[in-house]
């Protein structure tokens, strides 16, 4: 996974400071978030020592409003910088192999394929610029929000955050063996793209030789078939990648109900005292939150 941070860093050189801020806007976002289990752990621990009060109330009230507040604020800094960055960086790609284009030799396109050129300034390039930015802030931004968690746990009950530690090496883990198979596969689905978009410029322009001979339905065909065939392939590839959604899935709900019953039976047994058994139960569910979804 650092490695394919690395190459997006690497694409947005020029964008890198863009980046940068929206990566900290991410982290400081997934800290103010944090902060609801602060405000949880206060609530809790108030009300199994039986002295909830109003204070209580207002402490807990104002962590809650610091956690939503810093969390506006960052969001709409990170979303900022990161869809700037994103939509510039594209486009500045786009500007430099169009400026290529224009001083290549003629016949080029005679042994190149120009649906190639097209598909990856167009498909490649709009799905980096709408979602690269996205997963970026979604896979970094979970990861951050799990670890803060662990921290939470490990500073409420060692025990508990070792558990949890070790339950997050083994979801990155699924993540890098999705992003082997995407590896592989990508220029599967790349090659079926550019398929699609040569037929597409093949048929728009001959159409008018396909109507002056009377060829309308070969070339819509034969155009047909390449649709097909493409949508067969990318539903291939993306069913077999699904497996590893299910794992990622079974390793982070299995994790909740094995913290739950953990914690439960901590408490049960009188090693773990009740308002981290409840904060424990809250957080179980909490975890792997930002990176489901």
């Amino acid at each position: 996974m650092l490695s394919v941070l690395k190459m997006y860093f690497q694409f947005g050189d020029t964008y890198r400071d863009k980046l940068l801020k929206g990566l900290l806007f991410t982290l400081l976002t997934c800290m103010f978030e944090g902060l609801q289990i602060t405000a949880l752990w206060i609530v809790f621990s108030a009300l199994t020592a039986n002295t909830l009060s109003d204070l209580t109330a207002l402490i807990a009230l104002g962590v809650m409003l610091v956690s939503i507040a810093g969390t506006f604020v960052c969001s709409h800094f990170k979303s900022e910088n990161f869809c700037d960055a994103n939509f510039s960086m594209a486009g500045r790609k786009r500007t430099e192999v169009g400026d290529t284009l224009r001083h290549l030799p003629m016949g080029y396109f005679n042994e190149n394929s120009l649906g190639e050129v097209t598909s990856v300034m167009t498909n490649q390039l709009d799905v980096m610029q709408n979602l690269g930015g996205l997963l970026y802030m979604t896979i970094v931004g979970g990861l951050a929000f799990s670890c803060i968690i662990v921290v939470f746990l490990l500073f409420l009950d060692i025990r508990l955050g070792i558990i949890c530690a070790l339950t997050l090496v083994l979801f990155c883990a699924s993540m890098e063996l999705l992003q082997r198979y995407v590896r592989t596969t990508a220029s599967k689905l790349t090659e079926a793209n550019t398929k699609l978009v040569g037929a597409v410029l093949e048929y728009v322009r001959g159409i008018s030789v396909v109507r002056a001979f009377s060829l309308v339905d070969d070339a819509e065909g034969k155009f047909s078939r390449t649709v097909d065939d493409c949508r067969d392939q990318a539903l291939s590839l993306e069913f077999k990648a699904l497996r590893f959604s299910i794992l990622q899935m079974v390793v982070s709900k299995a994790t909740s109900v094995a913290m739950c019953l953990i914690a439960v039976g901590l408490w049960l047994s009188g090693s773990l005292d009740t308002a981290i058994c409840l904060t424990v139960v809250v957080m179980s569910f909490m975890m792997f939150s930002r990176l489901e979804a």
